[in-house]
């Protein structure tokens, strides 16, 4: 019986479109290839299973940049753990995470930060709000480099690949709950509005809106305060909510867009009693865990960052095959939690 021949250079040379030169250079880490090149010859080698432990093949190491504000903020820490400890868990795709943070809120500062990492980086994930600026800034980098934007979108950008979820749908599902848990279908629901120019605080608000309107018309969304991001507005955003809540009070639901709210409602509670008011959140904290708990908050929406990282990770790494293609990994459910299914062990 004749045997199958087994694969060799020439025949990876003609797959990956190269010379035989870089296929020996890339399979014996000679180095000195391009990296688009070196790609294809592993994608190649893999596919004709020309070497078995190919994953053992020296890889050129590649640098991600990940931009967003500092982890200070425990929604950023969230991402930047999850994407530290992912560098540790998938140490053999040989990559590193450098984390770029924005010193301020301001375009033109945010504009500065995405230009200053042109080169040196072989992707970048992004977490920012909509503006023309950013989306300039982000366009010359998308020409140099694959960009994913996570949590919220920047549909101009230029990016690669959006991973998160549809956040109009989660603004509906905050509407519906809200409705269903409400003793009557008449009353006023206070609308905590976070940055409009963050796509997904906007889409948040349009989504619960939609499914007011057209459900559940006895119910008013008529009043809404934007409350300004940033520890320097923290006093005067809880000035706002104090005064608005004596001028307009009581309401039958508070929705909250953005979680940087919650800490704000944490801050009244011993002056205003929340129990009687459905309160709904978006954003898992140590402080909304705890509103949870004593009642204050009625359910809290999670868009889980720490998924999305590390599935813009590995977006990354699968634009450069380190490794497979999946697309299974884009779409994820919402979590939900109440006083009775709160995460074990979190953070």
């Amino acid at each position: 019986m004749a045997t199958r021949a087994k694969p060799n250079l020439k025949q990876v040379a003609e797959l990956a479109g190269v010379s035989e030169a870089t296929v020996d250079r890339v399979l014996n880490g000679r180095g000195g290839v391009r990296p688009a090149k070196e790609a294809s010859v592993l994608k190649a080698a893999k596919e004709l299973n020309i070497d078995r432990n190919l994953q053992l093949v020296p890889l050129k190491p590649l640098r991600f940049a990940v931009l967003m504000h500092h982890p200070e903020r425990f929604f950023y820490k969230r991402i930047y753990d999850a994407i530290d400890e992912y560098q540790k868990i998938r140490s053999i795709d040989q990559f590193t995470c450098n984390f770029l943070y924005f010193p301020s809120q301001t375009p033109e500062v945010i504009r500065s930060r995405i230009q200053s990492i042109r080169g040196g980086f072989d992707g970048a994930i992004i977490v920012a709000y909509d503006h023309p600026f950013i989306n300039d800034a982000l366009q010359e980098l998308a020409q140099q480099m694959p960009l994913v934007t996570i949590i919220s979108d920047l549909p101009n950008c230029g990016r690669s690949q959006y991973i998160g979820e549809d956040n109009r749908k989660a603004g509906r599902l905050a509407a519906d709950m809200m409705a269903r848990f409400a003793p009557n279908e008449n009353g006023d629901i206070l609308i905590l509005s976070g940055n409009p120019s963050y796509l997904a605080h906007a889409e948040r608000e349009t989504g619960f809106r939609q499914v007011i309107s057209s459900k559940y018309p006895k119910l008013s969304t008529r009043h809404i305060l934007q409350c300004k991001e940033g520890k320097e507005n923290h006093q005067k955003n809880i000035q706002s909510l104090a005064s608005y809540m004596n001028a307009h009070a009581p309401f039958l639901g508070i929705y909250n867009i953005s979680q940087w709210n919650a800490d704000l409602v944490s801050e009244l509670k011993t002056t205003y009693d929340f129990k009687d008011t459905i309160f709904i959140s978006h954003g898992l904290t140590l402080n909304s865990r705890e509103m949870l708990i004593e009642g204050v908050l009625d359910a809290v929406i999670d868009h889980e960052p720490e998924y999305c990282a590390q599935a813009a990770v590995d977006t990354l790494l699968e634009h450069h095959s380190r490794i497979p293609s999946s697309k299974n990994k884009r779409n994820k459910f919402l979590e939900i939690y109440m006083q009775e299914r709160l995460p074990e062990n979190w953070p």
